[in-house]
């Protein structure tokens, strides 16, 4: 496996890997909500490559794209601080490791970039992944902000800190 920043190139196999997480409907977005025009997409890859404090890393199988993970940071000074977090992994290459690889890959970034919080929304119904999130992490779980996110009816999200 192969994990990396990932490339405007990238844009339409990261885009057919979201599409397929999505089905999930545990990700933020619902199934068929996000705009999946590669030029779009495109666009906002070169967006995060261009913020410092933001970045998609991407997992690579068989020189396929098997999973990413996002780290959007914010701008203004008094909130760079943070990031929140978007990870997903093809629904044919999951309990492999991969987004183990991308947390492992990502969070010494994220703390050589001066991100000492992360947030995600995960709700408690997705065992797997909120299990990794909080095993895999070396920052510390802490409760985020009351009625955060609301995932498949129930209220979710959580940060973590160093």
């Amino acid at each position: 496996m192969n994990i990396r920043e990932a490339t405007v190139k990238d844009a339409s196999e990261i885009l057919l890997v979201m599409k397929n997480v999505e089905q999930s409907g545990f990700m933020l977005m619902s199934p068929g909500e996000r705009s999946t025009n590669e030029a779009d997409f495109e666009k906002f890859i070169e967006k995060l490559i261009l913020h410092d404090q933001s970045a998609i890393f991407i997992a690579e199988l068989d020189d396929n794209i098997a999973g990413y993970l996002i780290l959007r940071g914010e701008s203004a000074s008094r909130t760079k601080h943070r990031a929140h977090l978007v990870v997903g992994v093809h629904s044919d290459l999951r309990k492999r490791g991969i987004a183990q690889s991308l947390f492992e890959y990502a969070f010494p970034w994220a703390k050589e970039k001066g991100i000492i919080k992360i947030e995600s929304s995960v709700t408690v119904k997705n065992e797997v992944a909120y299990q990794l999130i909080v095993s895999t992490s070396s920052y510390s779980k802490v409760p985020s902000p009351p009625n955060h996110s609301l995932i498949s009816g129930i209220i979710c999200g959580f940060a973590f800190v160093p």
